[in-house]
């Protein structure tokens, strides 16, 4: 199974990369955080039914094989993450100094 995670208190960057990162891989779930922004959080109760999220708790129970990290180089332990878990991260912040050498990393600007 493959998922798309952002960081927690996400804003709208992070949920928009959320987005982005799902139309690019439909057959990725997109995990909504949390916790969310104040502002992101009444978005999301508003416009709920036309957005792709799943809450953590309603992912299939399966063995994570891939995340696609968006929006942030900390990864948040969901269950179904192990150490064969591959982890490609995109990010407009700059690489880490401490950035895991077995994970890909992907700038955008």
């Amino acid at each position: 199974m493959q998922v798309i995670l952002t960081h927690e208190q996400a804003y709208f960057d992070a949920i928009a990369s959320l987005l982005g990162a799902f139309l690019l891989n439909p057959e990725a779930y997109p995990v909504i955080p949390n916790n969310l922004n104040r502002n992101v959080n009444s978005f999301i109760h508003l416009y709920n039914s036309e957005l792709p999220f799943v809450n953590q708790n309603d992912l299939p129970n399966e063995k994570i094989g891939d995340v696609i990290l968006v929006d942030t180089q900390s990864l948040v332990t969901i269950k179904g993450i192990s150490q064969k878990t591959k982890v490609h991260v995109i990010d407009h912040h700059q690489k880490k100094e401490n950035f895991p050498s077995e994970w890909n990393f992907q700038s955008v600007q």
